[in-house]
C-alpha cells in the first residue's frame, strides 16, 4: 500500500525479513491502483496493511492463502 507522510509517498517493504520504508514516485493517486514510477525494482515484497510496523522490525511474510482465507 502506498502511504503519504510529510508530503512524500512511500511503501513499506520487507527486505531480508525486516521492515524498510521505501520512498516512491507514483502516477494517478489516490485510486484503487497506482503506477509506481521510481523507488521499486520489481519483485519486492510490499506490506498491504502496515499499521503497527516500524522501520527495522523483524517480520515473517506470508503469501496469500497461508494462514487465512487468501
Amino acid at each position: 500500500a502506498v502511504q503519504l507522510q510529510g508530503g512524500h509517498n512511500h511503501v513499506v517493504a520487507v527486505v531480508d525479513q525486516r521492515i524498510r520504508i521505501v520512498p516512491v514516485s507514483i502516477l494517478d493517486w489516490p485510486g484503487e491502483r497506482v503506477i509506481v514510477e521510481t523507488g521499486l525494482q520489481g519483485g519486492e515484497t510490499i506490506v498491504a496493511t502496515p499499521s503497527r510496523l516500524l522501520e527495522g522490525d523483524e517480520v515473517r511474510p506470508l503469501t496469500a492463502g497461508v494462514g487465512g482465507a487468501g
